[in-house]
């Protein structure tokens, strides 16, 4: 079968344009037209921006409440975080403690690969208690709730971190007062610290930089909360931080 060949038209050749098509071009030229669909395309305009109102007003109304939670949230977390500090405030953490007997020490493989040290409740007391007496503070183990040692952090050499709970708030008090005669122990350093929320322990930390950087002179933990004292001037007031927003202000 052969297919017969078309020509190519040429623009003169071009055929005229429908009537429909210049129906609907004139249509578009008459004013009445026009108005007709301005009034159309003004109509759902209208409709689309009443909806936009409606949601912003809807936007609004879920920022408010959004807000009212993330206060309620924030306050919430506040309690949560103090009623967890008071109920720290017998307790302390010593570091660096050297575990008291080796022979009853076993050294599991913990889930990471590494070795872990385990050491008697008892054992753990009776080396609080002697570190006690070196601190000539008398303590005896009706003083101690419980003593023991806290899970080894990665990378750490020395011994795991202990930690003590009191029988009464006056024993701790006396114990965490002392600390201060650990600067002139001979051996292995030994540190006293309050048992911090992770909250406190991470704002304590960014105070403690700032010592470190010469932007305060000293910070410190008592009670739960972090302590800043500005500058060595004997006149200077030691102050209460209790947000980073605190410190970002000095």
């Amino acid at each position: 079968m052969v297919k017969k060949k078309t020509k190519n038209l040429k623009p003169a050749e071009m055929p005229p344009k429908t009537d429909a098509v210049e129906d609907f071009i004139r249509a578009l030229s008459d004013k009445r037209v026009q108005d007709l669909i301005g009034d159309i395309v003004a109509g759902r305009l209208k409709d689309c921006l009443a909806e936009i109102d409606c949601l912003k007003r809807e936007n609004i109304e879920n920022k408010r409440q959004i807000d009212v939670l993330t206060k309620n949230l924030s306050d919430a977390n506040s309690k949560i975080d103090a009623l967890e500090a008071y109920n720290r405030r017998d307790n302390i953490i010593i570091s660096g403690l050297p575990v008291a007997s080796f022979a009853e020490i076993a050294t599991p493989t913990d889930q990471s690969g590494g070795g872990g040290e385990e050491e008697h409740a008892a054992d753990t007391e009776r080396s609080v208690l002697a570190l006690c007496q070196e601190l000539q503070v008398p303590l005896s183990p009706a003083d101690i709730s419980i003593a023991h040692r806290l899970k080894k952090k990665p990378n750490n050499p020395g011994p795991a971190a202990v930690i003590v709970r009191f029988t009464s708030r006056k024993a701790r008090e006396m114990v965490y007062a002392a600390r201060y005669k650990l600067k002139n122990r001979h051996g292995v350093p030994v540190y006293i610290n309050e048992d911090l929320t992770k909250p406190t322990a991470e704002l304590f930390a960014k105070a403690r930089k700032l010592v470190k950087d010469r932007v305060i002179h000293s910070a410190w933990t008592s009670g739960g909360v972090v302590n800043i004292k500005k500058t060595s001037d004997p006149s200077c007031r030691p102050c209460r931080v209790h947000s980073a927003n605190d410190l970002s202000r000095i």
